[in-house]
């Protein structure tokens, strides 16, 4: 789906016309700050992506800066993650694994979508045998 300049525009300035007013509103639906904060961030972060005709398409340097804006109410090692996702999307591969050299690996160790990030990175990045070995020595025998 390709969203016409003017409904995003449209989209982008109900939000800022609306930001108090829905957050007041998710406050009291959820009674926390911190939640209703992360359920909004999340939810312009996927207008955001519905905006974009395909992936490659996103604006992922707005995206990238939601996470940040996200990460700084909800810090969490997944929203540190897709934010380094995003990032790498911006700026390149190598940028999303010097985000990702950053996490706290104890906390990510079963969460499989890190491991697939990373070895996906190290591929893009050019970095084919260490994303082999990598892949490799997640996978059990």
């Amino acid at each position: 789906m390709v969203v016409e300049p003017a409904a995003a525009q449209a989209v982008e300035r109900i939000y800022r016309e609306s930001y108090r007013r829905i957050l007041a509103t998710l406050i009291r639906v959820f009674g926390d700050f911190d939640l209703a904060e992360d359920a909004l961030q999340g939810a312009l972060i996927a207008a955001v992506h519905a905006q974009a005709a395909s992936p490659e398409a996103a604006d992922w340097r707005e995206i990238a800066d939601l996470y940040e804006a996200l990460q700084r109410v909800h810090d969490t090692p997944v929203v540190r993650l897709n934010r380094a996702a995003a990032v790498a999307m911006a700026e390149g591969p190598e940028a999303g694994l010097v985000l990702m050299e950053r996490l706290d690996l104890a906390e990510l160790d079963g969460f499989h979508p890190y491991h697939a990030a990373r070895a996906d990175l190290l591929r893009r990045a050019g970095r084919r045998d260490e994303a082999v070995r990598y892949a490799r020595s997640i996978v059990p025998p």
